[in-house]
């Protein structure tokens, strides 16, 4: 006698199942792009700005209220405030304001900070300190609360900048890979879009949502961006490798080009004040026009 046997698959799932797995797992991935991009972004991100702002006033609070209370003297209390202060401008403009002298900070750093610095220097070391406690209290709340506002009214430029240097960096890439007769097009697309970075900068400018720090801050960050972008590089260090070749070339207008860039590349080029905000769009926007 024959028997006939059908046999079945172990295990059988439909298609929606995988589809649903597959779902699952892309909206993990993105979930924690989006975990990292809100958490781990600087100051310039609204939520840690605003949590940077609080704490910081927090602290400050707490330190006037225990000199209040008598548990600290004039001396401590101004060492607090200037710690506080030079921590908050560290990290949202990421000048080195906690490691600099008061010298330092006249040379480089923000005329109101150094102002506050050296208002508190006399009560944190004189041998008898004096001061209106509550008028040093007032200066630190004030610095730090027109800092947190140039924030705020900067949050549209920084999306911007976001925009535009993913948009420089994929153009970057294609004309990295680009034939010949296609990388003069690539090139005009990223110098178009560059452009218009620098002109949202001189808008925002224009209607005093950047002060002369800021200005100075953004078109590094565009200018950088435009270099890394139109030389094809894939990283700042590559792209500084190829402005050093540029400035070695002895071609005059290569060389030029290289020069002016390398300025857009200091750590401390906002805060340098020999170059004022129009100088220093004035200067981006050449070098992007001529960049061959």
């Amino acid at each position: 006698m024959k028997y006939s046997i059908d046999l079945e698959p172990p295990f059988a799932y439909s298609a929606y199942w995988y589809a649903i797995g597959l779902g699952l797992i892309l909206l993990a991935i993105l979930l924690r792009w989006l975990f990292n991009w809100i958490f781990k972004r600087k100051v310039e991100s609204p939520l840690k700005a605003d949590k940077l702002y609080r704490q910081t006033m927090q602290q400050i609070d707490s330190a006037d209220q225990s000199y209040r209370d008598r548990q600290l003297d004039l001396r401590t209390l101004h060492q607090k405030l200037s710690k506080e202060v030079r921590q908050y401008v560290q990290k949202m403009d990421g000048l080195r304001a906690q490691s600099m002298v008061y010298d330092e900070l006249c040379r480089k750093a923000r005329p109101d900070l150094a102002d506050l610095i050296g208002d508190y220097y006399g009560p944190e070391f004189a041998y008898v300190p004096q001061a209106d406690a509550a008028a040093s209290v007032a200066k630190a709340k004030a610095l730090i609360d027109e800092l947190y506002q140039r924030v705020l009214k900067e949050k549209g430029i920084n999306r911007t900048g976001r925009v535009k240097t993913w948009i420089n960096d994929v153009l970057g890439r294609v004309l990295h890979i680009a034939p010949k007769f296609a990388a003069s097009a690539v090139l005009g697309l990223i110098r178009g879009n560059s452009l218009s970075w620098v002109q949202r900068i001189e808008k925002a400018a224009a209607k005093g949502d950047l002060d002369s720090y800021s200005v100075r801050g953004h078109m590094s960050k565009a200018v950088r961006s435009f270099v890394r972008s139109a030389s094809g590089a894939k990283s700042e260090t590559e792209a500084f490798k190829a402005l050093e070749a540029k400035r070695k070339s002895g071609l005059p207008e290569q060389a030029s080009a290289a020069v002016s860039a390398r300025d857009f590349y200091d750590p401390d080029f906002m805060y340098r004040s020999s170059y004022n905000p129009v100088f220093a769009i004035t200067k981006g926007k050449e070098l992007i026009k001529t960049w061959v």
